[in-house]
């Protein structure tokens, strides 16, 4: 068995597919707020029914009940055997299945914004962004 190579493509694209067509809507994180905008347009749903703070994120701090205190989030850090494995042969062949299915769920959201009227989703996507700054600025 070849780590660098992918065992059996055909079975991969088939997997894919078949995940594509079970599920009516699937969300990706990178384009999280394009997903609840597309949700929002095809469920009726208001602007403020979708609004959304984040609750972390590194650099902020929270509130741990149990050491009744508050926590800075650590930032990320990079480490140079990670991150050339990350960029390995070995590494996109164990993740070949991912990568498809993360190309295939791009490609559906942007048919269903197609679908949907690109016109009509930016407005909407606009009105979101500026409804989230206003409440991050008011709230944070």
């Amino acid at each position: 068995d070849d780590p660098y190579r992918v065992r059996d493509v055909e079975l991969l694209h088939d997997i894919v597919r078949e995940i594509i067509m079970d599920y009516d809507f699937l969300m990706l994180v990178e384009r999280f707020d394009e997903c609840l905008v597309v949700m929002q347009l095809l469920l009726g749903l208001e602007v403020g029914d979708i609004l959304y703070l984040s609750a972390k994120q590194a650099g902020d701090y929270y509130y741990h009940p149990r050491r009744n205190e508050c926590i800075q989030l650590a930032k990320t850090k990079s480490f140079p055997s990670i991150d050339r494995y990350l960029q390995s042969a070995e590494w996109d062949a164990m993740n070949y299945g991912d990568y498809v299915l993360y190309e295939a769920m791009n490609q559906s959201l942007d048919l269903t914004i197609e679908t949907l009227g690109r016109e009509r989703f930016n407005e909407a996507l606009d009105a979101f962004v500026t409804l989230r700054s206003r409440a991050e600025e008011r709230c944070a």
